[in-house]
């Protein structure tokens, strides 16, 4: 059975996701559709990366993946089909696709020109959800659109290495359900220059001197102690390989979370600072 996957800011107080749904199992029952989230922050292309980068590059190939952020299109911006390392991706060129891609093959990028009206009000649902049941049934995405040698391109967000300074200064790029705190430093390039330093990860008025492989290797010591190690403050590389800043078992609907806590906020600076010696 063929998959579909949807990925939107939409939220999920209103009938939006469940009318796209309807739209995909009136044209192909013979789907499953999955939702990947539809909690992303209005219009978010880096959040919207950084989950699906995380998660639609583990399913079967040539899954369909529906975008539905920001979809809306213009004289300058068209909507796509773009396949990526076997995944087929359905989406506005705004610049996401670019940051799906990084570092990964890009075989396919075709205009959709014969779904819907020249600008949809809600195009993930009248011109989305029909092509996406079109390349589900087997119609091959040529058929679907005409070829276009790239797609628009916006820069990552890369964290800044310094020599001259011994740091390395990221942004906060995302705020999970937790309320733990993801950075776009990631352990490849925090390995490439510890260099068997010490350092401390400085973000406000927070200073953790230590990152840990897991939640409980973080408190180990504290539970072999019989100590409660609720709200330690943490740091550790989360299972997508970016630095992240945690409270261990916090609670951000009644004691707070990282974010809250630590004063963070998207895009807010942390710093790992290492030791000169």
């Amino acid at each position: 059975m063929s998959i579909i996957t949807l990925t939107t800011d939409f939220g999920t107080k209103d009938f939006s996701v469940a009318a796209v749904k309807g739209a995909i199992y009136h044209q192909n029952r013979n789907v499953t559709v999955v939702d990947i989230s539809h909690e992303i922050t209005p219009y978010h292309l880096y959040e919207a990366a950084y989950i699906l980068n995380n998660a639609c590059f583990t399913f079967p190939d040539n899954t369909v993946h529906i975008i539905g952020i920001d979809a809306e299109r213009n004289a300058t911006i068209d909507h796509l089909i773009v396949k990526i390392e076997n995944q087929l991706f359905i989406g506005t060129d705004n610049g996401i696709f670019s940051l799906l891609a990084k570092e990964k093959e890009v075989s396919a990028i075709f205009k959709i020109e014969q779904f819907g009206a020249a600008y949809e009000l809600f195009p993930t649902l009248n011109v989305f959800t029909s092509v996406a049941s079109f390349l589900t049934k087997g119609v091959h995405w040529s058929k679907l659109g005409t070829a276009k040698p790239s797609f628009k391109s916006i820069s990552a967000l890369e964290p800044t290495v310094s020599e001259s300074s011994n740091q390395i200064t990221g942004k906060v790029i995302y705020i999970d359900h937790y309320g733990n705190v993801v950075t776009n430093i990631t352990k490849e390039i925090f390995k490439r220059f510890e260099k068997e330093r010490s350092y401390v990860i400085e973000a406000r008025s927070v200073k953790i001197k230590e990152v840990f492989s897991s939640y409980s290797a973080a408190v180990e010591e504290e539970l072999q102690k019989e100590v409660t190690s609720v709200g330690k403050k943490i740091a550790i590389f989360n299972s997508a390989g970016y630095l992240e800043l945690a409270i261990y078992k916090s609670n951000p609907e009644t004691t707070g979370a990282a974010n809250t806590l630590f004063g963070l906020q998207y895009m807010d600076v942390v710093k790992v600072v290492f030791n000169s010696n």
